[in-house]
């Protein structure tokens, strides 16, 4: 039920006495209708694979925005000194943020050097002819090589949200939410967990749409399809497929199939970039943000 269904209800169910003082309900802020807009709109794509390229997209537009937001929120904002603790908070997870952003992009570098690996392979192995058996020992290697490699790389670090009001908290903690997705999703493990991100303002409507979209991802990956990048995962099966190949491989018994394994590079490689594109456009605004909070400081 969304929050608005939810105030509906607590209206109806409101009686009113003669001594009875009315209630008013509670007021919604723009950051906060905008926020929720933007996370009911993922919540209605759904996380299938089909539209997995999709929803990753929207949601890194939904945490850029929200930081949008709060830079334009800001600009009317006088600081105080009794705010000074809460910002110095909200700085350090920036920091962690932007250390999160950075993590991303180099695990999208190191998925363009795995595609890199599986090019040399396809390279050595095209033509109509038999392929020699140093190329095919060469080829083995190289795979074995990017396959070990693959399943060794650190998992990006997410850390919990603090609470530094309505824009501060709620900019946050949809940033960890996105990027804890966006991590899933980019890993060579297809059984990674998603991690949790608590958002400590139950009281507005974007943290109930951030815990039901939390719900909905971690319900998706309890269905057994996963949430890992569901390109990254057909070039890793189609790499494991040929290396499989060339190890059993007897004269011509096996035909390599080296075409698949191309196809499925290409469609990682077109899906990694506009990935990248939209992490470096989330971390431009993490430091507009701080950039802006440090000069409100900086005017105490």
């Amino acid at each position: 039920m969304k929050p608005s269904s939810i105030l509906r209800s607590l209206s109806s169910l409101v009686r009113l006495s003669a001594s009875s003082a009315v209630v008013p309900l509670p007021i919604t802020s723009s950051f906060d209708e905008q926020v929720t807009a933007h996370l009911d709109g993922l919540q209605s794509q759904k996380v299938s694979q089909i539209e997995q390229i999709s929803f990753l997209l929207h949601a890194l537009d939904a945490s850029t925005t929200s930081q949008q937001l709060t830079l334009d929120s800001l600009a009317n904002v006088h600081i105080q000194d009794s705010y000074r603790e809460v910002i110095d908070k909200y700085l350090d997870h920036n920091t962690k943020m932007l250390d999160t952003c950075n993590e991303l992009s180099e695990k999208m570098e190191i998925i363009q050097k795995y595609l890199d690996s599986l090019r040399i392979v396809s390279h050595l192995l095209e033509g109509n002819g038999e392929p020699h058996p140093t190329t095919l020992a060469r080829a083995g290697n190289v795979l074995d090589s990017c396959l070990r490699k693959s399943f060794s790389f650190q998992k990006v670090n997410h850390c919990e949200t603090f609470g530094l009001g309505e824009i501060l908290s709620g900019s946050m903690a949809v940033t960890s939410m996105v990027c804890a997705i966006l991590g899933v999703a980019l890993s060579f493990n297809s059984k990674r967990s998603l991690p949790s991100v608590q958002a400590q303002s139950f009281s507005s409507s974007w943290s109930y749409s951030l815990q039901e979209l939390q719900k909905q991802v971690k319900e998706q990956r309890k269905s057994g399809s996963g949430m890992m990048l569901v390109e990254l995962q057909h070039s890793v099966v189609a790499a494991r497929a040929l290396r499989d190949q060339i190890k059993r491989r007897k004269q011509s018994e096996v035909e390599l199939d080296v075409g698949t394994l191309k196809t499925n590079c290409g469609k990682l490689e077109e899906s990694i970039e506009p990935l990248e594109e939209r992490v470096k456009e989330l971390y431009k605004e993490l430091i507009n943000v701080r950039m802006a909070l440090l000069g409100k400081l900086s005017q105490i």
